[in-house]
């Protein structure tokens, strides 16, 4: 299932695209959409509320087409930060899409919510914090010293393999060497052991 982020209290976009099995776009279908709240109550598109589904008055919001041949769209009016949300989008009916909604997630601030016919994508339209970013960054820089920087495995204090720092010389992680049992490994001709930076 997709998950969109979209911003806290502000309205978004639910965009749904109905096309057929060679994708063309199909117009004129009777499209709509309805939510619910994780505590499962739905929204009443009549005034605005949740309520238990016996007791909304309207459930089904219908999505217009836009000028965009087999493009329909509603707008939700959007929740509170932490909250969530599942949308479902029905086609003649029958529930063709749905998106899992957090509101003010990661990808907040905004995103827009494309339900495609048979598949559903949340195409993330804001950006991400720059912690969030940050943290990207860094788990990247990590992932690429790993595996791209020297390292030598020798048999100090037991057995241990070093990674060294893009400089080639400075040790960045030092990780000790044991046998299956935990014991000490015997190292033979060849130790110290390098593997150089990738060519």
């Amino acid at each position: 299932m997709a998950i969109a982020y979209p911003r806290a209290g502000a309205p978004e976009p639910i965009t749904y695209v109905h096309v057929d099995d060679e994708g063309a776009p199909i117009s004129g279908a009777d499209v709509a959409v309805r939510v619910r709240r994780a505590d499962g109550l739905w929204y009443d598109w009549a005034d605005g509320s949740y309520a238990a589904r016996g007791a909304v008055a309207q459930l089904d919001e219908p999505m217009p087409e836009l000028d965009e041949p087999g493009t329909y769209e509603a707008t939700w009016p959007g929740g509170a930060d932490g909250e969530r949300f599942k949308a479902f989008v029905a086609v003649d009916g029958v529930v063709r899409g749905v998106v899992e909604i957090h509101v003010g997630g990661l990808a907040a601030p905004g995103d827009e919510m494309t339900l495609a016919a048979g598949a559903v994508t949340a195409v993330q339209a804001g950006l991400a914090s720059a912690a969030a970013l940050a943290d990207v960054a860094s788990d990247a820089e990590i992932a690429r010293k790993a595996l791209d920087n020297r390292q030598e495995v020798d048999d100090v204090g037991g057995g241990r393999c070093i990674t060294y720092d893009d400089d080639g010389e400075t040790p960045w992680r030092t990780r000790t060497l044991r046998d299956g049992y935990g014991n000490a490994i015997a190292l033979g001709a060849g130790v110290p052991t390098r593997r150089g930076a990738p060519q």
